[in-house]
């Protein structure tokens, strides 16, 4: 896991931090060892963490600090909550940010020390530690607010533009990782700085997001070298390269409308997007499957593997509805009725919950008819979405479907030629109903859409591709016939 090499590295690093003390600073708790800590969390028992501070041959102490968790989830090797353990990331992310600030705070009254520290001394640093922070915190609300508490506030009232709708649960998500990365901004500045930097509203500058830019294009690279400010702020997995399509989006969309609701709010005068510019979201060409490599999975038989076996049917119901992968993997039995599979795309659940109906074909109805009696209601038993994207590339290549395709690269916009089998993933099965239902009704855009979703042209338009033969079908009849004379 990441976050246990982020940390491990984080407390190495900071182990062997200035030239001028050879301090280590460690976290534990005092439970039972051995066999014992691999008993079941208990979330309901609560225990005090305790530091300890070592300088050799100078101090050894150790005292009881604020912060308590769960019985279970802390790893005393690493100083942190234990990476495989689920929790809540918000919770994670707060204790990580007291055991941080705590670690700052110690380290600092240590350095500023002129003599050997008095006994106790750990045990009053804390004490003077949290008389401070219980201080500051009592004039919090009369000053204005910092950026993750303002931000907050911005998710609690936010509306999508000017449709005046609510976030739906897995957009906010995407915000709290705009919200994060601009955290970690944060602590990356200061440390190039070597000054206390915040991302204050009232003072962003065009430049500074141009920073920020620079910073979200390149967070992956500063993961490997500066882990520390991951363990702070840290994310369920570690960073990948942002496309410029990701960066487009994250800054065009999410980031300036964070600023235009703070200008609509009052807390800023000024909005620093104006005269910025970056490269804008692009798109090349697309692929899918031909109907006859869908008849060709169909015919191929897979089922001396389990986990392929259950790939190929989510494959045949995607590429014979056309929803989403999270759409097909929370569809219930109830759902199919009357010749149709009706359901609410999640992602407009929250903004326009309209109904999509889809006429069920044969080779969809016999993958729904061997699963009708399986416990439960729903339609087929849930896959892991990576898992499913790499059996769907199996299965491509065991029937043999390795054609090449050419795309643009997100990352770097050259283009790529590679096998099919190779790039294919489950939303390719979407692009390829509607591409389906788009050439045989002729282009109608309307029709296809109600089956697929969409509901905006342009979204629509990145789903299909204009065939040579749907040009010559319809300008066939354009053709104007003269007697010959």
């Amino acid at each position: 896991m990441y976050l246990c090499e982020a940390v491990a590295t984080f407390c190495k690093n900071w182990n062997n931090f200035g030239t001028f003390w050879k301090m280590k600073l460690s976290f534990y708790v005092r439970t039972p060892q051995g066999k014992d800590r691999k008993k079941k969390i208990d979330w309901d028992k609560k225990i005090p963490v305790y530091v300890r501070i070592v300088d050799k041959g100078i101090l050894d102490q150790k005292a009881k600090t604020n912060i308590v968790v769960p019985t279970g989830i802390w790893n005393n090797k690493i100083s942190s909550i234990e990476p495989k353990v689920v929790c809540d990331p918000d919770y994670r992310i707060s204790v990580l940010s007291d055991v941080a600030k705590l670690t700052s705070y110690i380290s600092d009254a240590y350095a500023r020390l002129s003599e050997e520290p008095p006994q106790k001394w750990l045990g009053q640093t804390l004490k003077d530690y949290y008389d401070i922070s219980y201080k500051a915190d009592d004039v919090v609300p009369d000053k204005f607010p910092k950026f993750a508490e303002l931000f907050d506030r911005f998710l609690e009232q936010h509306k999508v533009d000017t449709s005046q709708r609510d976030l739906s649960d897995s957009r906010k998500k995407q915000y709290l990782v705009v919200k994060r990365m601009i955290q970690r901004f944060e602590l990356y500045q200061t440390a190039v700085s070597k000054s206390k930097f915040e991302f204050d509203v009232r003072t962003i500058t065009t430049d500074d997001l141009y920073a920020l830019h620079d910073y979200a294009s390149k967070e992956d690279k500063i993961f490997e070298t500066q882990p520390e400010i991951f363990v702070s702020i840290p994310e369920k997995r570690p960073p990948k390269p942002r496309c410029k399509n990701t960066l487009a989006d994250l800054f065009c969309k999410k980031i300036r409308c964070f600023f235009n609701w703070c200008v609509e709010e009052g807390y800023s005068s000024s909005n620093p997007f104006k005269g910025f510019k970056i490269d804008s979201e692009m798109y090349g060409s697309i692929y899918y499957l031909e109907w006859d490599e869908v008849a060709k999975i169909i015919e191929t038989d897979v089922s001396r593997y389990p986990k392929a076996q259950l790939a190929k049917d989510h494959l045949l119901i995607q590429a014979g509805i056309g929803c989403r992968v999270g759409d097909l993997m929370r569809l219930q039995k109830d759902n199919v009725y009357n010749g149709f599979l009706h359901y609410i795309p999640n992602k407009g659940i929250h903004t326009s919950p309209e109904t999509v109906s889809v006429p069920i074909l044969d080779f969809v109805a016999d993958v729904i008819k061997k699963y009708a009696d399986t416990p439960g209601n729903l339609l087929l038993p849930r896959m892991n979405e990576q898992e499913y994207n790499e059996q769907i590339r199996y299965i491509l290549t065991v029937a043999k479907i390795t054609r090449n395709v050419t795309y643009l690269d997100p990352v770097t916009r050259k283009e790529v030629t590679e096998p099919i089998n190779k790039v294919f993933s489950s939303h390719d099965l979407r692009r390829t109903f509607a591409n389906k239902v788009f050439q045989d009704t002729k282009g109608n855009t309307a029709l296809t859409a109600s089956m697929t979703g969409h509901k905006s042209n342009v979204a629509f338009a990145r789903y299909r591709v204009v065939s040579d033969d749907l040009k010559k079908n319809t300008i066939k009849g354009l053709n104007i016939k003269t007697k010959k004379k």
